[in-house]
């Protein structure tokens, strides 16, 4: 199915990870990591209004000799971000690796609409045991985990080689669903060209049983995402393609063919499910419009409209054979 989408180029700017934290904020992080190479890494605030709006609002620079920040969580309700960002080399060497960090984003209007003004806070946990206030160190002591349940691996169609999960995201309104991305590994006598086939695979957390399975490529599925409103998921593959699938069915619904030069490396639905982006480290967003109609574009769907009709044309038919006789 075709739907509007469009890249937006951002130079010097190889994203790794994305969230947002409103239907309309997007904050994008990403940098140079640790190397020399002179481009910063960075936390982006920008407004997202479509597919084509893409505004710059504004932006935070890590330390120096810190890495990009690699993974990140958001939760719009507080306008709060979570981000994985590990600290400089030195720190690393030291045992001090401020790792897991909460920022606070706060933006006013002007009263006429014209201006934004964004402001934030930020703490820093270390490895998840301290909290950095007011310049001290404060102890915070870790729960104890207990194992609950290990998922095995789930057997693959036509695979004689291993896998490996590569995410897992439970459906946002049903807790007794799981999705989860699989990533088959090659056999060992394979060619250069043999495929890395990836499935989506569609979960029963109460008997821990594959529902339905889906094949979605030839090579490794490498970022995966869960829309809100639990219609859709989307994946982001290492042979450059963005996706979306019916998440009842696993029907394809959407497929992007060289959203970016590099395989992505991150892809977030916004709260409210009609906009969707991916970002890569080849510089670019790609953002999509999700249309609303496309919920119901699934073959699935489009099969049990031709059924029902049959069967109503074959009632028809029969009774006219019956009043004829």
């Amino acid at each position: 199915m075709r739907t509007k989408h469009t890249a937006h180029s951002l130079p010097s700017f190889p994203i790794y990870s994305s969230a947002f934290v409103s239907a309309n904020e997007l904050i994008l992080g990403g940098g140079g990591g640790q190397s020399r190479s002179g481009i910063k890494n960075k936390l982006r605030l920008y407004r997202v209004e479509s597919d084509t709006v893409l505004e710059l609002v504004d932006e935070l620079e890590l330390d120096k000799g810190e890495d990009a920040p690699m993974s990140m969580a958001g939760y719009p309700e507080t306008k709060q971000l979570v981000c994985g960002v590990n600290s400089s080399a030195e720190a690393l060497k030291t045992g001090e690796n401020q790792n897991c960090r909460r920022f606070i984003k706060v933006t006013v209007l002007s009263p006429d609409g014209r201006l934004l003004a964004a402001a934030g806070n930020k703490d820093q946990t270390a490895d998840g045991t301290t909290e950095k206030k007011a310049g001290k160190q404060k102890e915070v002591a870790l729960p104890k985990l207990d194992l609950v349940k290990t998922v095995d691996r789930p057997t693959l169609p036509g695979q004689d080689g291993g896998s490996s999960f590569r995410s897992a995201r439970y459906h946002p309104l049903d807790s007794k669903v799981l999705y989860t991305v699989v990533n088959a590994v090659p056999p060992r006598n394979r060619t250069k060209n043999s495929p890395r086939r990836a499935f989506v695979c569609k979960w029963n957390t109460e008997k821990w049983e594959v529902a339905k399975l889906r094949k979605v490529g030839d090579r490794g599925l490498t970022c995966f995402d869960v829309s809100a409103n639990g219609k859709f998921l989307a994946f982001g593959s290492s042979d450059y393609t963005v996706g979306i699938l019916d998440s009842q069915t696993l029907a394809p619904l959407l497929t992007i063919l060289k959203a970016h030069e590099f395989p992505p490396t991150t892809l977030r639905f916004n709260p409210t499910s009609n906009l969707l982006m991916s970002g890569s480290a080849d510089n670019t967003v790609r953002i999509v419009t999700i249309p609303d109609h496309l919920a119901g574009a699934s073959w699935s769907s489009w099969i049990i409209v031709i059924v029902t009709l049959l069967v109503i044309l074959f009632a028809i038919i029969a009774q006219q054979m019956h009043q004829a006789f």
